[in-house]
């Protein structure tokens, strides 16, 4: 600990509460005072006083589900495209079977 610990604003304390509760590493409290050189008293009782809670399991599930419909789009999309450039390859294929076939009489 700091002998001289950081004083944060708002948004500082938003993001250390924001890295205790998604850190999919889970660090203390402990460990997030002596990384923002902040008072370990100071980060214990604010994180009492507003029940902060380490959700990285909840967070690690919700990037999975993102993740499997990403996934999805992803080969929709490609199901999509490899449809198009199919399309195009039969129609240059049939402009020139035409050709061949006027030159070839």
């Amino acid at each position: 600990m700091q002998s001289n610990p950081r004083h944060l604003n708002d948004q500082e304390w938003a993001g250390v509460r924001l890295e205790y509760e998604t850190n999919t590493e889970r660090p203390t409290l402990r460990e997030l005072a002596d990384k923002h050189q902040i008072s370990r008293s100071t980060i214990f009782k604010r994180a009492a006083r507003e029940k902060w809670k380490q959700n990285a399991v909840l967070v690690e599930a919700t990037r999975k589900q993102i993740v499997k419909k990403m996934e999805a789009k992803m080969e929709g999309a490609t199901s999509e495209a490899a449809q198009l450039v199919a399309k195009q390859v039969v129609e240059d294929l049939q402009t020139r079977f035409r050709k061949d076939r006027k030159v070839l009489g």
